[in-house]
Protein backbone atom coordinates (compact mmCIF):
# COMPACT_ATOMS: atom_id res chain seq x y z
CA UNK A 1 0.00 0.00 0.00
CA UNK A 2 1.18 3.53 -0.74
CA UNK A 3 1.06 5.52 2.35
CA UNK A 4 1.32 9.01 1.58
CA UNK A 5 -1.09 12.04 0.76
CA UNK A 6 0.78 12.33 -2.86
CA UNK A 7 0.93 8.58 -4.31
CA UNK A 8 1.25 9.08 -7.78
CA UNK A 9 5.39 8.97 -7.64
CA UNK A 10 5.38 6.11 -5.02
CA UNK A 11 3.34 4.07 -7.06
CA UNK A 12 5.61 4.37 -9.71
CA UNK A 13 8.65 3.53 -8.38
CA UNK A 14 6.54 0.28 -7.01
CA UNK A 15 5.71 -0.82 -10.61
CA UNK A 16 9.35 -0.32 -11.39
CA UNK A 17 10.22 -2.32 -8.42
CA UNK A 18 8.15 -5.24 -9.14
CA UNK A 19 8.41 -4.63 -13.16
CA UNK A 20 12.83 -5.14 -11.99
CA UNK A 21 12.19 -7.36 -9.35
CA UNK A 22 14.22 -5.06 -6.96
CA UNK A 23 13.62 -4.51 -3.60
CA UNK A 24 10.83 -3.47 -1.93
CA UNK A 25 12.56 -1.01 0.55
CA UNK A 26 13.70 1.25 -1.88
CA UNK A 27 10.30 2.26 -2.78
CA UNK A 28 9.18 5.66 -0.78
CA UNK A 29 5.60 5.47 1.08
CA UNK A 30 4.98 1.70 0.66
CA UNK A 31 3.68 -0.11 3.33
CA UNK A 32 4.08 -3.56 3.12
CA UNK A 33 4.55 -6.85 4.54
CA UNK A 34 7.88 -8.72 4.92
CA UNK A 35 9.12 -11.88 6.65
CA UNK A 36 6.02 -11.45 8.74
CA UNK A 37 6.59 -8.12 9.61
CA UNK A 38 4.70 -4.74 8.50
CA UNK A 39 7.30 -2.25 7.41
CA UNK A 40 6.64 1.69 6.23
CA UNK A 41 9.25 2.72 4.25
CA UNK A 42 10.03 7.14 4.45
CA UNK A 43 7.24 9.16 3.19
CA UNK A 44 8.82 12.28 1.29
CA UNK A 45 6.06 15.50 1.28
CA UNK A 46 5.97 16.39 -2.44
CA UNK A 47 4.68 19.76 -3.44
CA UNK A 48 1.88 20.19 -5.23
CA UNK A 49 3.01 23.60 -6.80
CA UNK A 50 5.58 21.99 -8.68
CA UNK A 51 4.47 18.48 -9.29
CA UNK A 52 0.88 18.68 -9.83
CA UNK A 53 -0.38 17.41 -13.17
CA UNK A 54 -3.97 16.44 -14.48
CA UNK A 55 -5.14 13.57 -14.82
CA UNK A 56 -6.04 12.18 -18.15
CA UNK A 57 -9.69 11.24 -17.70
CA UNK A 58 -9.46 8.94 -20.80
CA UNK A 59 -8.22 6.23 -18.62
CA UNK A 60 -11.62 6.22 -16.57
CA UNK A 61 -13.79 7.45 -20.04
CA UNK A 62 -15.70 3.97 -20.04
CA UNK A 63 -17.08 4.32 -16.55
CA UNK A 64 -17.46 8.48 -16.32
CA UNK A 65 -20.97 7.87 -17.04
CA UNK A 66 -22.20 5.32 -14.50
CA UNK A 67 -19.93 7.58 -12.30
CA UNK A 68 -22.87 10.08 -13.16
CA UNK A 69 -25.76 8.01 -12.96
CA UNK A 70 -24.71 6.83 -9.11
CA UNK A 71 -24.30 10.84 -8.42
CA UNK A 72 -27.42 12.04 -10.07
CA UNK A 73 -29.40 9.18 -8.24
CA UNK A 74 -28.95 10.29 -5.06
CA UNK A 75 -28.13 13.82 -5.54
CA UNK A 76 -29.61 15.12 -9.12
CA UNK A 77 -32.75 16.69 -6.88
CA UNK A 78 -30.38 19.12 -5.39
CA UNK A 79 -29.17 20.73 -8.79
CA UNK A 80 -31.88 21.44 -10.91
CA UNK A 81 -30.44 20.23 -14.19
CA UNK A 82 -28.11 17.13 -15.48
CA UNK A 83 -24.63 17.06 -13.87
CA UNK A 84 -21.50 15.47 -14.95
CA UNK A 85 -19.37 15.08 -11.46
CA UNK A 86 -15.74 14.30 -10.65
CA UNK A 87 -13.12 15.20 -8.10
CA UNK A 88 -10.47 17.31 -8.67
CA UNK A 89 -7.30 17.78 -5.80
CA UNK A 90 -4.63 21.04 -6.30
CA UNK A 91 -4.73 21.37 -2.71
CA UNK A 92 -4.14 19.97 0.78
CA UNK A 93 -4.32 20.32 4.56
CA UNK A 94 -6.49 21.85 7.06
CA UNK A 95 -6.07 25.41 9.43
CA UNK A 96 -6.67 22.84 12.30
CA UNK A 97 -3.50 20.79 11.70
CA UNK A 98 -1.44 21.55 14.12
CA UNK A 99 -4.17 20.54 16.43
CA UNK A 100 -6.49 17.98 14.01
CA UNK A 101 -9.30 16.89 15.03
CA UNK A 102 -9.29 13.37 17.26
CA UNK A 103 -10.46 11.07 14.46
CA UNK A 104 -8.07 12.87 11.94
CA UNK A 105 -6.20 10.39 9.77
CA UNK A 106 -5.12 12.38 7.14
CA UNK A 107 -1.47 11.51 6.91
CA UNK A 108 -0.21 15.56 6.24
CA UNK A 109 -2.25 18.27 7.44
CA UNK A 110 0.16 21.23 6.30
CA UNK A 111 -1.34 23.81 3.54
CA UNK A 112 0.35 22.38 0.13
CA UNK A 113 -1.46 23.90 -2.68
CA UNK A 114 -0.44 24.35 -6.44
CA UNK A 115 -3.55 26.64 -7.76
CA UNK A 116 -1.98 27.08 -11.48
CA UNK A 117 -3.66 23.53 -12.27
CA UNK A 118 -6.83 24.12 -11.10
CA UNK A 119 -8.62 25.92 -13.29
CA UNK A 120 -6.64 24.70 -16.45
CA UNK A 121 -8.00 21.49 -15.55
CA UNK A 122 -11.81 22.35 -14.94
CA UNK A 123 -11.75 23.82 -18.61
CA UNK A 124 -10.13 20.80 -20.07
CA UNK A 125 -11.99 18.03 -18.47
CA UNK A 126 -15.33 20.38 -19.62
CA UNK A 127 -14.98 20.90 -22.83
CA UNK A 128 -13.15 17.35 -23.49
CA UNK A 129 -15.37 14.89 -20.87
CA UNK A 130 -18.64 17.55 -20.12
CA UNK A 131 -17.70 17.51 -16.51
CA UNK A 132 -19.67 20.63 -15.28
CA UNK A 133 -19.82 19.49 -11.04
CA UNK A 134 -16.02 19.50 -9.34
CA UNK A 135 -15.53 18.14 -6.00
CA UNK A 136 -12.68 19.86 -5.08
CA UNK A 137 -11.37 17.28 -2.04
CA UNK A 138 -9.03 19.65 -0.54
CA UNK A 139 -9.30 18.81 3.02
CA UNK A 140 -10.20 22.79 4.35
CA UNK A 141 -10.76 24.83 1.63
CA UNK A 142 -10.76 27.72 4.19
CA UNK A 143 -7.72 26.73 5.14
CA UNK A 144 -5.34 29.12 2.75
CA UNK A 145 -7.10 32.42 2.50
CA UNK A 146 -3.75 33.04 0.03
CA UNK A 147 -5.14 29.71 -2.32
CA UNK A 148 -8.67 31.17 -2.85
CA UNK A 149 -7.81 34.80 -3.30
CA UNK A 150 -5.20 33.42 -5.83
CA UNK A 151 -7.84 31.19 -7.47
CA UNK A 152 -10.50 33.81 -7.66
CA UNK A 153 -7.76 36.50 -9.32
CA UNK A 154 -6.60 33.76 -12.00
CA UNK A 155 -10.09 32.52 -12.68
CA UNK A 156 -10.35 32.73 -16.84
CA UNK A 157 -12.68 34.61 -18.29
CA UNK A 158 -14.34 32.22 -20.28
CA UNK A 159 -14.26 29.90 -17.40
CA UNK A 160 -15.90 32.59 -15.26
CA UNK A 161 -18.57 33.38 -17.77
CA UNK A 162 -19.45 29.49 -17.23
CA UNK A 163 -19.38 29.55 -13.85
CA UNK A 164 -22.26 33.25 -13.76
CA UNK A 165 -24.11 31.25 -16.02
CA UNK A 166 -24.33 27.93 -14.44
CA UNK A 167 -22.28 26.24 -16.53
CA UNK A 168 -19.91 24.85 -14.13
CA UNK A 169 -20.34 24.36 -10.54
CA UNK A 170 -17.43 23.54 -7.47
CA UNK A 171 -18.45 21.35 -3.98
CA UNK A 172 -15.53 21.97 -1.63
CA UNK A 173 -14.69 20.94 2.04
CA UNK A 174 -14.85 23.56 5.05
CA UNK A 175 -14.65 23.51 8.26
CA UNK A 176 -16.96 26.19 9.85
CA UNK A 177 -15.00 28.74 12.12
CA UNK A 178 -13.36 29.18 8.65
CA UNK A 179 -16.09 30.15 7.12
CA UNK A 180 -17.17 32.69 9.30
CA UNK A 181 -13.99 34.53 8.48
CA UNK A 182 -12.41 36.70 5.72
CA UNK A 183 -15.29 36.93 3.85
CA UNK A 184 -15.02 33.51 2.81
CA UNK A 185 -18.59 32.46 2.08
CA UNK A 186 -18.68 35.46 -0.43
CA UNK A 187 -15.37 34.19 -2.18
CA UNK A 188 -16.60 30.62 -2.64
CA UNK A 189 -19.42 31.93 -4.17
CA UNK A 190 -17.41 33.82 -6.49
CA UNK A 191 -15.53 30.97 -7.17
CA UNK A 192 -18.70 29.22 -7.93
CA UNK A 193 -18.85 26.74 -4.81
CA UNK A 194 -22.21 25.39 -4.98
CA UNK A 195 -22.30 22.67 -2.21
CA UNK A 196 -20.27 22.57 0.58
CA UNK A 197 -19.39 19.54 2.93
CA UNK A 198 -19.02 20.44 7.00
CA UNK A 199 -17.89 18.40 9.69
CA UNK A 200 -20.57 19.84 12.05
CA UNK A 201 -19.31 16.96 14.95
CA UNK A 202 -21.69 17.63 17.36
CA UNK A 203 -23.62 20.66 19.30
CA UNK A 204 -22.49 20.09 22.95
CA UNK A 205 -19.54 22.11 24.01
CA UNK A 206 -18.25 19.25 25.74
CA UNK A 207 -18.20 17.10 22.62
CA UNK A 208 -16.55 19.76 20.15
CA UNK A 209 -13.81 20.82 22.93
CA UNK A 210 -13.28 16.83 23.07
CA UNK A 211 -12.66 16.62 19.52
CA UNK A 212 -10.43 19.52 19.67
CA UNK A 213 -12.77 21.81 17.12
CA UNK A 214 -10.53 24.68 17.99
CA UNK A 215 -12.76 27.24 19.70
CA UNK A 216 -16.09 25.88 17.44
CA UNK A 217 -19.20 25.91 18.83
CA UNK A 218 -22.72 25.25 17.86
CA UNK A 219 -23.65 28.68 17.32
CA UNK A 220 -20.42 29.14 14.99
CA UNK A 221 -21.88 25.92 13.26
CA UNK A 222 -25.27 27.54 12.85
CA UNK A 223 -23.73 30.66 11.60
CA UNK A 224 -21.51 29.06 8.80
CA UNK A 225 -24.59 27.24 7.42
CA UNK A 226 -27.02 30.55 7.56
CA UNK A 227 -24.15 32.17 5.38
CA UNK A 228 -24.02 29.58 3.13
CA UNK A 229 -27.90 29.32 3.07
CA UNK A 230 -27.88 33.25 2.28
CA UNK A 231 -25.01 32.69 -0.82
CA UNK A 232 -27.15 29.90 -1.94
CA UNK A 233 -24.54 27.48 -1.16
CA UNK A 234 -25.97 24.03 0.08
CA UNK A 235 -24.92 22.03 2.38
CA UNK A 236 -23.77 18.23 3.28
CA UNK A 237 -23.54 18.50 7.40
CA UNK A 238 -21.41 15.61 9.05
CA UNK A 239 -21.99 14.42 12.51
CA UNK A 240 -20.30 11.96 15.22
CA UNK A 241 -21.78 9.67 17.73
CA UNK A 242 -19.54 8.37 20.39
CA UNK A 243 -16.55 11.32 20.97
CA UNK A 244 -14.18 10.30 23.93
CA UNK A 245 -16.13 11.02 27.19
CA UNK A 246 -19.41 10.98 24.97
CA UNK A 247 -22.47 10.41 27.76
CA UNK A 248 -26.14 9.77 26.94
CA UNK A 249 -26.83 13.35 27.99
CA UNK A 250 -24.02 15.05 25.12
CA UNK A 251 -25.70 13.04 22.41
CA UNK A 252 -29.22 14.37 23.75
CA UNK A 253 -27.49 17.76 23.11
CA UNK A 254 -26.21 17.14 19.81
CA UNK A 255 -29.49 15.79 18.82
CA UNK A 256 -30.97 18.90 19.97
CA UNK A 257 -28.70 20.93 17.92
CA UNK A 258 -29.47 19.13 14.72
CA UNK A 259 -33.03 19.30 15.29
CA UNK A 260 -32.51 22.95 15.70
CA UNK A 261 -30.54 22.90 12.49
CA UNK A 262 -33.57 21.10 10.43
CA UNK A 263 -35.73 23.53 11.70
CA UNK A 264 -33.85 27.09 10.90
CA UNK A 265 -31.78 26.22 8.19
CA UNK A 266 -31.50 24.35 5.15
CA UNK A 267 -29.63 21.37 4.71
CA UNK A 268 -29.31 18.92 1.83
CA UNK A 269 -27.93 16.15 3.10
CA UNK A 270 -27.10 14.83 6.93
CA UNK A 271 -25.03 12.12 8.01
CA UNK A 272 -24.10 10.62 11.62
CA UNK A 273 -21.93 8.36 11.82
CA UNK A 274 -20.04 6.46 14.73
CA UNK A 275 -17.14 7.77 16.35
CA UNK A 276 -14.11 4.81 14.80
CA UNK A 277 -10.51 5.26 16.00
CA UNK A 278 -7.96 5.34 12.88
CA UNK A 279 -4.41 4.71 13.19
CA UNK A 280 -2.20 8.24 12.85
CA UNK A 281 -4.87 10.08 14.41
CA UNK A 282 -5.20 11.64 18.53
CA UNK A 283 -8.01 8.66 19.06
CA UNK A 284 -5.13 6.01 18.20
CA UNK A 285 -2.37 7.70 20.66
CA UNK A 286 -5.73 7.11 23.68
CA UNK A 287 -6.32 3.95 22.16
CA UNK A 288 -2.96 1.82 20.64
CA UNK A 289 0.03 4.33 21.36
CA UNK A 290 -0.08 6.14 24.74
CA UNK A 291 3.61 5.26 26.10
CA UNK A 292 4.80 6.96 22.56
CA UNK A 293 1.87 9.16 21.40
CA UNK A 294 1.94 11.09 18.12
CA UNK A 295 -0.63 13.67 18.88
CA UNK A 296 -0.51 14.44 22.50
CA UNK A 297 2.51 15.78 24.14
CA UNK A 298 3.15 12.85 26.63
CA UNK A 299 1.44 9.59 28.36
CA UNK A 300 0.85 12.45 30.84
CA UNK A 301 -1.19 14.74 29.03
CA UNK A 302 -3.89 11.48 27.55
CA UNK A 303 -4.30 10.91 31.53
CA UNK A 304 -5.31 14.59 31.92
CA UNK A 305 -7.32 14.80 28.89
CA UNK A 306 -9.28 11.60 29.46
CA UNK A 307 -9.85 12.07 33.26
CA UNK A 308 -11.21 15.77 32.74
CA UNK A 309 -13.72 13.50 30.37
CA UNK A 310 -14.59 10.99 33.01
CA UNK A 311 -12.03 8.31 31.98
CA UNK A 312 -9.63 6.10 33.01
CA UNK A 313 -8.06 3.40 31.68
CA UNK A 314 -6.37 0.72 33.57
CA UNK A 315 -2.82 -1.00 32.75
CA UNK A 316 -4.35 -3.83 31.86
CA UNK A 317 -6.89 -2.82 29.12
CA UNK A 318 -3.90 -0.90 27.62
CA UNK A 319 -2.04 -3.91 27.26
CA UNK A 320 -4.82 -5.56 25.91
CA UNK A 321 -5.54 -2.36 23.67
CA UNK A 322 -1.82 -2.90 22.15
CA UNK A 323 -2.59 -5.86 21.90
CA UNK A 324 -5.19 -6.52 20.01
CA UNK A 325 -4.58 -3.80 17.50
CA UNK A 326 -0.93 -2.39 18.36
CA UNK A 327 0.60 -4.90 14.98
CA UNK A 328 -2.39 -5.54 12.82
CA UNK A 329 -2.73 -3.92 9.15
CA UNK A 330 -6.23 -5.26 9.00
CA UNK A 331 -8.40 -3.50 11.24
CA UNK A 332 -12.09 -4.67 12.13
CA UNK A 333 -13.91 -1.74 12.20
CA UNK A 334 -17.08 -3.17 14.43
CA UNK A 335 -14.57 -4.24 16.70
CA UNK A 336 -12.85 -1.40 17.02
CA UNK A 337 -15.99 0.47 17.47
CA UNK A 338 -17.30 -1.46 20.12
CA UNK A 339 -14.18 -1.42 22.25
CA UNK A 340 -13.53 2.20 21.70
CA UNK A 341 -17.12 2.70 22.94
CA UNK A 342 -16.89 0.37 25.94
CA UNK A 343 -13.27 2.11 27.29
CA UNK A 344 -13.15 6.06 25.96
CA UNK A 345 -17.03 6.50 25.99
CA UNK A 346 -19.85 6.71 29.12
CA UNK A 347 -22.14 4.99 26.22
CA UNK A 348 -22.54 1.42 24.52
CA UNK A 349 -21.92 1.17 20.77
CA UNK A 350 -25.50 -0.45 20.19
CA UNK A 351 -26.52 3.03 21.97
CA UNK A 352 -24.77 5.01 19.56
CA UNK A 353 -26.08 2.94 16.62
CA UNK A 354 -29.95 3.24 18.29
CA UNK A 355 -29.27 6.99 18.71
CA UNK A 356 -27.85 7.34 15.22
CA UNK A 357 -31.26 5.54 13.53
CA UNK A 358 -33.50 8.31 15.27
CA UNK A 359 -31.68 10.69 13.75
CA UNK A 360 -32.18 9.41 10.36
CA UNK A 361 -35.84 9.12 10.98
CA UNK A 362 -35.78 13.00 11.81
CA UNK A 363 -33.88 13.73 9.22
CA UNK A 364 -35.84 12.07 6.76
CA UNK A 365 -39.28 13.27 8.18
CA UNK A 366 -37.98 17.12 6.84
CA UNK A 367 -37.23 15.42 3.35
CA UNK A 368 -33.25 15.84 4.32
CA UNK A 369 -31.66 13.21 2.98
CA UNK A 370 -29.32 10.72 4.73
CA UNK A 371 -26.10 8.17 5.08
CA UNK A 372 -23.08 8.43 3.34
CA UNK A 373 -20.56 11.27 3.18
CA UNK A 374 -20.52 11.60 -0.84
CA UNK A 375 -20.83 15.06 -2.25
Amino acid sequence: MIANDGGEIPFVELVRALLDGTSMSEVPSLAYRHDGQVHLNPSPKYALSLRNTIPDLSFIGDVLDVYSDNYRTQFGHLLGHQVRPVTVNSARGCENGCKRCTYCSIADLTVNTGPRGFWKALDQYNREHGINLFFEVYDSFTASPRYVDALIDATPPHVKRRIDDGELQIMVYARALGLTKRNNVDKLRRLGVTRANIGLDAADPEMLEAQRKNKTTGETNLEAIRMLNKAGISVHASYIAGAPGERPETLDRTIAGIRQMLGEVELSSVEFSRFIPLPNSPAWDLLVDYERPSFFKSSGEIDSYLAALGIAVSRGNREEMFARFGHQDLLDIDELGDFWADNFTHISEEYALERIGEVDEMVSAHNVRTGNNVG
